[in-house]
């Protein structure tokens, strides 16, 4: 074979590898990018790592399940009528807010707080004597029909 006859084979022999040197030039970047996406995630990986022990190991407090702000109770000042919405408001107030109430003496001040008149007047008495009434456990009917008893009759 002569030199004119090879020329179209070494044509297409250079046109194969100028194609076969620019797919291993792609080739190239889509290694070098996927080594780049590597150290990436690997990044990203040892950061969610560092903020899960971080999250695992952080105390939290507790989170009230009830999504509402509930009022404060309407003073009140000793009218009969006016009694049973109040304990219902304080009862009320102290489930929704339980965290708030660690002991029944914090319950009775907080009711006494809200107070006037000569419930108030009462109430200072009952407190000041230490009296059997605020001692007692708010759940106790006890207290209920003490307060309720000496306030609203």
């Amino acid at each position: 074979m002569d030199s004119a006859e090879w020329d179209p084979v070494r044509s297409v022999l250079k046109a194969q590898g100028a194609r076969l040197h620019k797919q291993e030039e792609q080739l190239e970047l889509v290694r070098q990018e996927m080594l780049e996406a590597a150290e990436r995630h690997e990044s990203a990986f040892a950061t969610l790592s560092a903020q899960r022990s971080f999250i695992i190991d952080f105390p939290v407090s507790p989170v009230s399940s009830h999504s509402f702000h509930l009022s404060s109770p309407e003073r009140f000042s000793g009218q009969s009528g006016d009694c049973c919405p109040f304990i219902t408001q304080c009862e009320l107030y102290f489930e929704f807010n339980a965290s708030a109430f660690s002991s029944d003496r914090a319950k009775s001040a907080f009711l006494i707080s809200y107070l006037t008149g000569r419930a108030r007047s009462w109430a200072t008495a009952e407190w000041s004597h230490r009296s059997a009434v605020f001692p007692v456990g708010w759940d106790d009917r006890e207290l209920y029909n003490t307060v309720h008893l000496s306030l609203c009759c």
